[in-house]
């Protein structure tokens, strides 16, 4: 599916993924993946908004790269509503 990381990003730890995030080069394939992932999820998040149903619990993570990229959604989302 695509809200799911590609099989080689399902292993990485929540420590590997934040540091890969502060890896300055932006063609860096684990950010470029959190990036996809959190971008999927804010969709989702700000679809739920529009609709009204802001009051589905937080999906749970299937992998630490995902807890990240749902995180990382979740402060987009709020970013863009201030």
């Amino acid at each position: 599916m695509d809200d799911e990381p590609a099989l080689k990003f399902q292993t990485l730890s929540e420590a590997v993924v934040l540091a890969a995030l502060l890896d300055p080069d932006p063609e860096n394939p684990i950010s470029r993946e959190v990036r996809r992932l959190a971008a999927i999820h804010a969709e989702r998040i700000a679809r739920q908004l529009e609709a009204g149903a802001c009051t589905e619990p937080r999906p749970a993570a299937r992998w630490p790269i995902e807890a990240v990229a749902i995180k990382l959604a979740e402060a987009l989302v709020a970013g863009s509503k201030e």
